[in-house]
């Protein structure tokens, strides 16, 4: 289902919606959102898009780390939107970069999700 997506209210809900479920306080979290015009997209879609890349994001934060940090950039012009999340987590392992978006496939086992985020 298309509609108008508000990306500053889609990030905050996202954003309120983790810290239910994490302490967001250890991280600088920091969102820039530049939208000056409409943008039509399938807004359950883009949730769970967001949801997935911000609770990695989150997730993933070297334990013992005192800068812990979290950007979400998104920039809308004409018909696209450009969403750029960057953290300083713990990354990849080079040996599963190149199969990390494959469906199902997990980049450690400290996660017990199904590998679709």
């Amino acid at each position: 289902k298309v509609t108008e997506i508000e990306f500053a209210d889609l990030v905050k809900q996202q954003i309120d919606n983790l810290a239910s479920r994490w302490d967001l306080s250890e991280i600088d979290l920091r969102v820039d959102v530049a939208q000056n015009q409409p943008f039509y997209s399938d807004d359950s879609k883009l949730r769970v898009i967001l949801g997935n890349l911000l609770n990695n994001a989150c997730q993933f934060q070297k334990d013992y780390s005192d800068s812990k940090q979290v950007r979400i950039r998104i920039v809308v012009e004409e018909d696209q939107a450009l969403i750029s999340i960057a953290d300083n987590g713990v990354g990849i392992e080079e040996k599963y970069r190149a199969d990390v978006f494959n469906l199902f496939q997990r980049a450690t086992q400290k996660s017990v999700g199904s590998g679709l985020g």
